[in-house]
């Protein structure tokens, strides 16, 4: 084979090796930051939060437990059909989080600044009645959107 032939079939495989090498991470980086949970999102005082929604049962037991933190504009959006007075518990939180429950589209009851559990006591927090919808935030939403009952949340999902 003529050196200049030898040359071209080089520069040929590594542009070859370098637009797998790219297509291939760039591939990977958009499949594993893509939730596989539905997403919608909530206009919250005029702030948009960006929602995953939590429907199945495996879904909101799981929540965002594990997570190492989670953007200021995003949430955990659980629906329950029929309305129900659920019971939620940190288990495997890793930064604390707001609780916003709903009727509808109306705060009925927040629980604020629920703290990253520490031992086996786990404790657990509900509504004060029934609802058809939680979300979770980061600690400090409610409080510095001056969230209170009887606002309105419109949901999009």
């Amino acid at each position: 084979m003529e050196v200049k032939t030898k040359k071209s079939l080089i520069v040929i495989l590594i542009i070859v090796f370098l637009f797998l090498a790219i297509f291939v991470s760039r591939s990977f980086s958009i499949y594993s930051n893509k939730s596989e949970l539905e997403h919608g999102k909530a206009i919250i005082n005029n702030q948009t939060v960006w929602l995953e929604i939590a429907r199945t049962s495996a879904e909101q037991i799981k929540g965002l437990s594990g997570r190492e933190s989670m953007a200021e504009d995003e949430g955990m959006l659980f629906i329950f059909e029929p309305k129900t007075r659920p019971s939620f518990w940190m288990k495997g939180m890793q930064f604390p989080l707001d609780i916003i429950w709903l009727v509808d589209n109306k705060i009925v009851d927040l629980n604020k600044n629920l703290a990253v559990p520490t031992g086996d006591n786990l404790a657990t927090y509900e509504p004060k009645n029934d609802i058809n919808y939680a979300i979770e935030v980061n600690a400090g939403f409610a409080d510095k959107n001056n969230l209170k009952i009887g606002d309105k949340i419109d949901l999009e999902f």
